[in-house]
């Protein structure tokens, strides 16, 4: 019979090698690394329209580290510098043109699927968030489809 130290020590040995497989596969990941938002288009299905829902120049960044946590915030392109003093109804404004969330993620088949744990909108606490990807160079396109935007990226080097 195996004693309960061997036991505990197997155990321990198997989160070590689950722990360097899981950081293995986020090495290789092309997503890991720190993004620069450059676009956020909108596409109509109907009509096949296209927008720019957030402006010309959104501003906004999103990281992807090793150990598969993961943030981002962006903004439109007016947001407005607001002092201490701020309404209410400066604020609600100010809460429509960002958004941030922040949690872990994990990558299968071109898609990334954000499990959302912090975030400035409630309704994402919790969530998990589909985007299919696709990376072309330097830059990256993260599609949700709930919005119908592609948010399209450049890697900060």
């Amino acid at each position: 019979m195996m004693s309960s130290i061997a036991k505990f020590l197997i155990a321990v040995s198997c989160l070590f090698v689950l722990q360097a497989a899981s950081s293995q596969s986020f090495a290789s990941n092309p997503l890991v690394g720190t993004w620069r938002l450059i676009s956020i288009v909108k596409v109509d299905p109907k009509t096949g329209e296209r927008s720019e829902p957030w402006g010309k120049n959104p501003k906004g960044l999103i990281t992807y580290t090793q150990t598969g946590m993961m943030s981002v915030v962006f903004s439109n392109e007016d947001l407005p510098a607001l002092k201490d003093t701020a309404t209410d109804e400066e604020l609600a404004q100010e809460h429509d043109r960002a958004v941030s969330y922040a949690g872990t993620y994990r990558v299968e088949d071109g898609v990334v699927f954000h499990t959302i744990e912090v975030s400035n909108r409630g309704y994402y606490l919790g969530t998990v968030q589909r985007r299919p990807f696709t990376i072309t160079g330097k830059q990256v396109s993260l599609f949700s489809a709930a919005s119908g935007q592609t948010l399209t990226w450049v890697k900060v080097e």
